[in-house]
């Protein structure tokens, strides 16, 4: 690792807030910013802050996956990515109320085409790996309620007790998260106290329609 605080891949430079080993940087840490940089060394720095979310899967069975960074594509296979593999991706539309679970098989299609920021995924892992998201971390992420049961990704990017991100909501709410030992269906339900974290995705119940509203960064200059 030599002095210079960027790390070169390609045609682009990634600054960490940390100087760390190459591989481990490239895995687990979040960096501020993303600058690219032409062959004539001109350079141009990413709008607001970059961002890399790793999460290791251990086991091949359902997950509830989410996440909440926004991306040039969000076309399933491009937001449900990593070193994992899957058969199938689940999401659940709850404005639907006719035929809310849409579905993406793996080499056959179906109609879950696209996943936006706020929604979870329920996915079936057909082989253990890492679920990876980069992305760029949003100033403000709003997430529409439906009366009843929804399922979203947790919109942060640091762990936050559930009471406290959710202090302005309507309630009564519940909250149900993944719990990899809670068979056959791996949900457990999440403690006031408890917290929600990056990368994960929650059973969210509201009694009535109600937009969430979750600030990663309140500073005005945020963009």
């Amino acid at each position: 690792m030599t002095a210079d605080p960027y790390l070169v891949l390609s045609d682009f430079r990634v600054w960490f807030p940390k100087r760390r080993g190459f591989v481990e940087s490239l895995l687990r840490a979040k960096p501020d910013f993303v600058r690219a940089v032409d062959v004539g060394g001109q350079t141009a720095d990413s709008p607001g802050q970059a961002a890399k979310l790793f999460r290791a899967i251990p086991a091949a069975q359902d997950h509830l996956l989410g996440n909440p960074l926004l991306t040039g594509s969000y076309a399933v296979v491009d937001r449900v990515q990593g070193t994992f593999s899957w058969s199938t991706v689940r999401i659940y539309e709850s404005t639907d109320v006719t035929d809310p679970w849409k579905a993406l098989y793996s080499g056959r299609g179906g109609d879950a085409v696209v996943v936006d920021a706020p929604a979870g995924v329920w996915v079936d892992v057909q082989a253990p790996g890492d679920f990876r998201a980069t992305g760029r971390v949003p100033c403000v992420t709003a997430v529409p309620l439906s009366a009843g049961w929804n399922l979203v990704a947790f919109p942060g990017m640091v762990p936050r007790v559930l009471s406290a991100v959710t202090a302005g909501l309507i309630g009564p709410l519940h909250v149900e998260g993944y719990d990899a030992a809670a068979a056959p269906y791996h949900l457990q339900r999440v403690d006031p106290t408890g917290s929600l974290a990056p990368t994960e995705a929650y059973w969210v119940y509201s009694p009535l329609a109600q937009l969430w509203t979750v600030v990663n960064d309140p500073a005005s200059t945020c963009r």
